[in-house]
């Protein structure tokens, strides 16, 4: 061939890869495939869960807007949203107070029981 020209066509020869190696390349590619769904799939679910989250939050944002609001009861206020009905907890003191009352009542029965 002179010096001026190239070759046109020009082709390349591999020996032929064992049955094993071409297996185990296949195999990881599938692998590798499946792997790629499942994140994507994975993704997909966080995104999901991240907006039920958010909603969420809004709705507790809104019941902390409630909690602003004097009302004639303010032991519990509810809200209805979506069937939802939320109710705020009243004050633990108070529970406090008719949890010792209840045990003196059954104190005091117990005691007169006994006589």
């Amino acid at each position: 061939m002179p010096k001026g020209q190239k070759c046109k066509f020009w082709e390349w020869v591999d020996d032929e890869l064992p049955l094993r190696v071409t297996t185990l390349i296949s195999n990881l590619k599938n692998e590798n495939e499946a792997l790629r769904r499942e994140r994507n799939l994975l993704l997909m679910k966080v995104v999901e869960i991240e907006s039920v989250l958010a909603a969420d939050v809004a709705k507790i944002e809104d019941f902390k807007e409630l909690d602003n609001v004097k009302g004639d009861n303010d032991v519990s206020k509810e809200k209805i949203d979506g069937g939802l009905v939320f109710v705020k907890k009243s004050s633990p003191k108070k529970w406090n107070i008719i949890g010792m009352v209840w045990c003196c009542l059954v104190g005091f029965m117990c005691a007169w029981m006994m006589k």
